[in-house]
């Protein structure tokens, strides 16, 4: 038996359907669609012969009664109990729009939910989208946060990306919440895949791009929040890494843990402010990723340094024969 679409899965769909109405709209109207644009249409339409049935009674009766989404937190929960997981119509009946305009309904709504055992992945997903917009995030941060760090570990790893780019987006904020670090610490004992969906594809190819990847890996997502946290302090040469945080970012450089790799990528491209602030831990820890006689992925390190590099003299003076692009040639 097929388990749900995952998340990535459930993307592309909803963004093949709307191209799809879009494109049947305009054919509907009357216009004539240009070559590619009906190739595409067709393409899609046989793909999906579902969404041809689904708008057989014109778009006007597009979304019935039950299927436009209420605006009151009683009717909201009633109304997520009778929809049907993974229907394309949980991307279009106004959920979105209502995550945006009635935080605390849609939110008190899914806690009822929550209470009663039911996490309903779509809706999660699409408010935590919405959720990440910069006018939403410090309100959404203090509320539902807390709700996060119960949250099912199966339902979690169905909206992983929402809620590490969630995180990443909240760590940006100016506020002193600690429990950033909590929620981090617990998205990083997940059993979550390497790849999970960070490829980098282009032109239709998959493409080695290993800082790519991190930067759009749920790992690379929580280190970035972590590296967020740290710069909101006041940074100085050789005050030490903060008691907090030193033991997750050691824990991130454990090439033992491949899932970690993407996690040290990002870690590697703030090299020069770890050497100032903290030389022996960098020296110990960081430091070892991008010697080329020890690591197979020293290459994947180098570009994550190379992201925003400086030069550093007193970095270079540390370890000469360690910090060279010898390794590249």
């Amino acid at each position: 038996m097929a388990g749900p679409p995952s998340e990535l899965e459930s993307t592309r769909i909803y963004i093949e359907h709307s191209i799809w109405q879009l494109l049947a709209k305009l054919n509907d109207s009357g216009l004539v669609l240009g070559k590619e644009a009906a190739e595409h249409f067709a393409m899609l339409s046989n793909l999906h012969p579902e969404w041809g049935a689904e708008e057989s009674n014109g778009f006007a009766s597009d979304l019935g009664d039950d299927d436009i989404v209420p605006r009151k937190r009683k009717l909201l929960v009633d109304w997520m109990k009778q929809q049907s997981s993974g229907r394309m119509n949980s991307y279009r009946d106004g959920w979105r729009d209502v995550c945006r305009t009635r935080f605390f309904h849609t939110l008190l709504a899914l806690y009822d939910l929550s209470q009663e055992g039911e996490w309903p992945v779509d809706r999660w997903r699409v408010a935590l989208q919405c959720w990440s917009d910069e006018k939403m995030l410090l309100r959404s941060w203090r509320f539902v946060a807390p709700l996060v760090l119960t949250m099912p570990e199966p339902v979690l790893l169905q909206i992983i990306h929402a809620v590490t780019w969630w995180i990443e987006r909240a760590s940006t904020q100016e506020h002193n919440d600690k429990s950033i670090i909590t929620i981090c610490r617990r998205i990083l004992v997940l059993p979550l895949e390497i790849d999970a969906g960070s490829r980098t594809i282009r032109n239709g190819i998959e493409v080695d791009d290993p800082l790519g990847s991190a930067i759009n890996h749920p790992v690379g997502h929580i280190t970035q929040a972590l590296l967020n946290q740290w710069f909101k302090q006041q940074l100085n040469d050789n005050d030490g890494l903060p008691a907090d945080l030193a033991p997750i970012f050691t824990e991130l450089c454990d090439t033992t843990v491949a899932i970690f790799r993407h996690g040290r990528i990002v870690l590697c491209s703030r090299l020069i402010t770890f050497f100032r602030v903290d030389q022996e831990w960098t020296t110990q820890i960081l430091l070892p990723l991008l010697d080329w006689e020890n690591q197979a992925d020293a290459n994947a390190y180098w570009q994550g340094f190379l992201w925003s590099p400086r030069l550093y003299l007193p970095l270079w003076r540390c370890c000469p024969n360690r910090c060279s692009l010898n390794g590249t040639n």
